[in-house]
């Protein structure tokens, strides 16, 4: 007999793709919809699980993040609720992707993403960016950040991800592929989908590979 378990969502994607958007937009839903009455949201962020090191040897690789404390939280959740994992390295662990119910792989253009990382870090649309810093400081350090890492480990370690995503969003994150994410999820809690139309946006757990395989193209992008 199978032992209950969280449902699991990850949520993968680049730097500035819109992972915590995507994270906010979803739990929004769940809770708009009343699921959250009983089904508790866990939302899970993997920059809690960056390992403490005194060096740069794993700054911008997969290895500098702790997956067995993650996979290890997670399962102490209650198995009610559903717990969303979002990072960069999402999609990255093959034993966190066996049991992930849901796969989700936020695509956006390297200039789309540089964009949203400049506004986000510098035009202090996030509260918690330092304004006693300079604009022109931060900007360079961005760039650096971009040019000198993130460009690097995007082609390297995170795009190659993509290719375990069962949903991916091509243009980002959009109000209507969250509304079909969270019709994918009511299925899993045996709740039937407010829309109706999730037959084939998502994997289900018994699929055959060789069958999803064949089906990809037709639900592979949401938006």
């Amino acid at each position: 007999m199978s032992v209950p378990s969280p449902i699991i969502v990850l949520v993968g994607g680049g730097h500035a793709a819109g992972k915590h958007t995507a994270n906010k937009l979803l739990v929004e839903g769940l809770n708009g919809r009343g699921i959250t009455d009983s089904h508790p949201v866990h939302s899970i962020n993997m920059d809690d699980y960056v390992k403490k090191s005194d060096g740069d040897s794993c700054k911008n690789k997969p290895s500098r993040f702790d997956f067995a404390k993650l996979k290890t939280d997670i399962f102490e959740l209650p198995s009610n609720s559903i717990v969303i994992v979002i990072g960069l390295y999402a999609l990255y662990d093959k034993d966190l992707r066996s049991v992930a119910q849901i796969k989700v792989f936020i695509d956006s253009d390297p200039d789309t993403r540089l964009i949203r990382w400049i506004k986000r870090d510098i035009v202090n649309e996030d509260p918690n960016s330092d304004p006693s810093l300079s604009t022109t400081s931060n900007l360079e350090t961005v760039l650096n950040l971009y040019i000198n890492g993130a460009r690097t480990e995007m082609t390297d370690y995170i795009f190659p991800t993509k290719e375990f995503a069962d949903v991916i969003l091509p243009r980002g994150v959009e109000h209507q592929s969250v509304n079909l994410l969270i019709d994918g999820i009511q299925p899993l809690l045996n709740i039937k989908p407010t829309h109706g139309i999730t037959r084939n946006i998502l994997r289900p757990k018994t699929f055959r590979k060789e069958k999803f395989d064949n089906e990809k193209g037709k639900f592979y992008e949401l938006n």
